[in-house]
Order: C-alpha cells, then structure tokens, then sequence
C-alpha cells in the first residue's frame, strides 16, 4: 500500500483566501499532517520575499518552497536550485516587447525585482513595486522569471519563442510570464520527490490557473478549487469549494479525519467515496 506522502499547494487562489490571508483552520490541518510527517510544498509563481510575507513562519520551517513556477527552490541540503532565463533568450524576448508601446515589462533575478517601466504593483498581488534599472541593464541580465502585462496576443509570443522558453498566461490572461525552457512547478517538485525517496504518485496537489497544469498531470491526486481554470476542474480527481470557503483544509480534513492510505484515493474505478465534487 502506497502512503499519502506529501501535500503540494499553490499559493493564491488555492491556499490564501481573496483577502491574501491564511486562515486558522488551514493553518491548523497543515501543522497537523506536518507533525505526522507529512511533507508539505508551497508551488508558486511568487518570489521567496513574497512567500515570507503571506505565510507564518510556524509553516514555512515545515515547507518545501517552489518559487517563480519553479525556477527557485531549496533542497533539504539548504542550497538554492536556480534556473534562469539565458541572457541571449532574454534580449530577443525584450527587444520584441520593446516594439510594443503597451508592453510593461520587468525582472525577477533571484528575490529582487526590477523594471524600466512603471508598475501596476498592487494588480500583481505584490506590496511594492520593482526597483528602477535601465533598458540597456535589463537586457545584459539571466533573469529567473520574465514579467510581462499588456501583451494583446500571447500566441505570438508562444509561436517565436516557444522552443526557447517557457511561455504561460496567468492571472486571467492578464499576465504573461516567461522561464527557462525547462522549467515548471512539476519539475521543480520531481526533483524534491527524488531527493526526498518518493514518486509524483504519492503527492496531492491542490491548484486553481495554467502554471499548475503540468503537476495535475503527473500527481497522484489532483483537486482543483472551485475558482479554477476549466481545464484543472478537467484533470482534477475532486473539485473542493473555492479559496473562499477553506477549500484545501475541506479536502483535508476530510482525509485526515477517514485517515485512508493514499493508493485508495487514486484509484480511477468511479467507487472512490472520497472523489467528491463540489461542482
């Protein structure tokens, strides 16, 4: 029998309510499973100082971090993983923004941000906005995560950069973010499954936009939230009630409380009790 061994979770729209606020009851089912030696993984688009501001730090000392959909995360050695945008990928995707006037562009490198342009901080979920560099600096940077707003025709962006980069829209198609080719939330988390003795299979997963489709995939049990995008409602063992509602804490509290072994959930015969829709 195959143990449910770690819980994945992305940050907003899945585990932060509307507010950005972590309830008390999530919080408490989260230190519980930890406490029973559960592995628990933040999987986020967000930057670690981001992180470090939404959740309490009684959490994060039990957290796998997976920042910038996972071009930054810690092993359990202490040492960051960092993938970035090659600088030669990152000039041709900022000259081909450059010739759209309605483009506003900037860069994460590492856990510091920064712009040309002036930023509509608030409508990304951060607390400030990025510090000022250049133009010209911009270009000559590897950047973790490429930011982009304003893009009237993503699909043009996916078609001459695709095989390069790795291309999605989030946040309801009004923002597009850019990563090394190989990056991914899904990636980033094999990789901790490796370290850590485990398979993708053993993991549950709770997400609601685009950058989670790769982990619906390859997980052993994914949950959409009722706020999510269609197409993880379509890949999703379960639909839970949305953010609003404590979505992920409904969903585990239910299984802490059946306390049921991981390889019962997974199963696809249509007599799983515990793939209940909250359609």
């Amino acid at each position: 029998m195959v143990l449910f061994s770690a819980v994945v979770m992305d940050l907003d729209g899945t585990l932060l309510n509307s507010r950005k606020e972590l309830t008390a009851r999530t919080l408490k089912v989260l230190l519980h499973l930890a406490g029973q030696g559960i592995k628990l993984v933040i999987a986020t688009a967000r930057p670690p100082r981001a992180v470090k501001e939404l959740l309490p730090a009684s959490l994060l000392r039990h957290c796998a971090i997976i920042c910038y959909n996972g071009a930054l995360f810690r092993l359990d050695d202490g040492r960051d993983r960092h993938i970035g945008i090659p600088v030669e990928h990152n000039r041709e995707l900022l000259k081909f923004a450059e010739d759209d006037p309605e483009i506003r562009v900037s860069l994460e490198i590492l856990d510091c941000w920064y712009s040309c342009h002036s930023i509509d901080y608030v409508s990304l979920g951060a607390a400030s906005g990025p510090e000022y560099r250049p133009f010209s600096w911009l270009m000559e940077q590897e950047p973790t995560k490429l930011l982009l707003t304003g893009v009237r025709n993503p699909q043009a962006w996916m078609e001459r950069f695709g095989h390069q980069v790795h291309v999605m829209v989030t946040d309801q198609g009004t923002l597009m973010q850019v990563m090394a080719k190989d990056v991914s939330k899904d990636a980033a988390l094999r990789e901790l499954c490796d370290l850590w003795g485990m398979g993708l299979e053993q993991t549950i997963v709770f997400g609601d936009d685009y950058n989670d489709l790769g982990l619906f995939r390859n997980c052993g049990y994914p949950v959409a939230m009722q706020n999510a995008i269609e197409e993880l409602k379509q890949l999703s063992k379960e639909v839970t009630v949305s953010h609003d509602e404590e979505g992920v804490a409904v969903v585990l509290e239910r299984l802490v409380c059946q306390d049921r072994t991981f390889s019962a959930l997974i199963k696809d015969d249509g007599t799983n009790s515990l793939s209940r829709s909250y359609r």
